[in-house]
């Protein structure tokens, strides 16, 4: 097995998107898809145990919504989500609203994740990016 990793073989996308096969090398998952004649298929490196410093130093994954003006939307949460754990900053909207900023990140508690959403929230105002519609994008509800 190579360091820490895994190579996972996927397919499909958004709703589509399965695992089809884990591997301990590239070379096993490369000879799957050729064995299985998976051309539309791809291997994905995954790190194992990536995550395990922080959740030893008491940190949890949170996501907060905030407005422009730095109220937050609704009460910061603990939740999981698909972007691999990381800080990630997106905008979204219900129909009429104006944008928020909805950020998955790694904090120890409500108030650290609040800050660093709030951080962010501040970059992306004096960079005149606020609301930019980025891949993140979406519609609620």
């Amino acid at each position: 097995m190579e360091e820490n990793k895994v190579f996972v073989v996927t397919s499909g996308e958004y709703s589509g998107y399965q695992i089809e096969a884990i591997f301990t090398t590239r070379f096993l998952a490369e000879k799957y898809l050729s064995a299985c004649g998976l051309n539309d298929h791809n291997i994905e490196e995954w790190a194992l145990d990536e995550w395990s410093a922080r959740l030893e130093q008491g940190f949890c994954h949170y996501g907060v919504d905030i407005w422009e003006n730095g109220d937050l939307r609704c009460p910061a949460t603990k939740e999981h989500s698909d972007n691999d754990g990381y800080s990630f900053p997106w905008f979204a909207k219900e129909r009429g609203e104006k944008p928020f900023l909805r950020m998955f990140c790694w904090a120890k508690d409500e108030k650290h994740a609040v800050k660093i959403t709030n951080e962010k929230r501040i970059q992306l105002i004096a960079e005149n990016r606020w609301g930019e519609r980025n891949e993140g994008w979406m519609w609620t509800k």
